[in-house]
């Protein structure tokens, strides 16, 4: 795939859509600024080009995440707003605001979110890191025991297919509370989940807490397996 995306790209250096694939790879395989680079130049592109309005909608979402992840919280808003105002669905909109709220310390405009929210799965999401943050920790550790448990006959939310992605967000919320065996536990758990949405996996901020983790380069070792590629590498 990174021979056919290089090649495409000295054919086609400024074709949005291959700028956007080439950024889709570098962040499916843990090159996280390389893939910023490459959505940096899909947006900067001339917006008269007709290609350009679908690569640029999805490209300052993507690009939200790569920002947040990297520790650059302002651009991560700017982008996640601006992705907002086009053509993107914004059904996480209150899920994702209130946790980069969390993360720059608004804990007054993530608690407005979290009231807004009417998902009761997605609203115990928000309130466990949420309220971990404004150090509630007794009210974070009995929402995330709720949610372990939460009955596996409902509709946990709209874009959940499948257990493995119910856990996936239980690792997220133990890996922001840094309980790390309880992170790896629920990595292990998610981790069909995990090898369908690897790009997810390298933008979620919550798990920067683990990578100093040796387990951290395991998993990823034990992920690059399913691949045939070496994500340590990436590093």
């Amino acid at each position: 795939a990174e021979r056919h995306i290089k090649k495409a790209l000295r054919l086609a250096p400024n074709d949005p859509m291959i700028l956007f694939q080439a950024g889709k790879l570098a962040l499916r395989t843990n090159q996280l600024d390389l893939a910023k680079a490459y959505f940096d130049k899909t947006i900067l592109l001339d917006p008269n080009n007709d290609l350009f309005i679908g690569a640029r909608d999805i490209a300052y979402y993507t690009r939200s995440f790569l920002n947040w992840t990297l520790g650059n919280l302002d651009e991560a808003g700017e982008d996640l707003l601006r992705a907002y105002t086009l053509d993107l669905p914004d059904y996480l909109k209150n899920y994702e605001m209130a946790l980069l709220y969390r993360d720059k310390g608004d804990y007054e405009a993530a608690m407005r979110r979290i009231a807004e929210e009417k998902d009761p799965y997605l609203r115990q999401l928000m309130e466990c890191s949420v309220y971990f943050a404004m150090g509630r920790k007794q009210e974070s550790i009995k929402i995330i025991e709720e949610l372990i448990n939460y009955p596996k006959d409902m509709n946990l939310k709209k874009h959940i297919d499948a257990e493995p992605e119910h856990h996936y967000e239980i690792a997220c919320l133990y890996a922001y509370m840094e309980d790390l065996d309880n992170a790896f536990t629920y990595l292990d758990e998610s981790f069909d989940y995990i090898v369908i949405a690897p790009d997810r996996f390298f933008t979620t901020p919550e798990f920067n807490n683990l990578k100093e983790d040796p387990r951290w380069e395991e998993y990823l070792t034990r992920l690059g397996n399913e691949f045939n590629y070496n994500f340590n590498a990436a590093l």
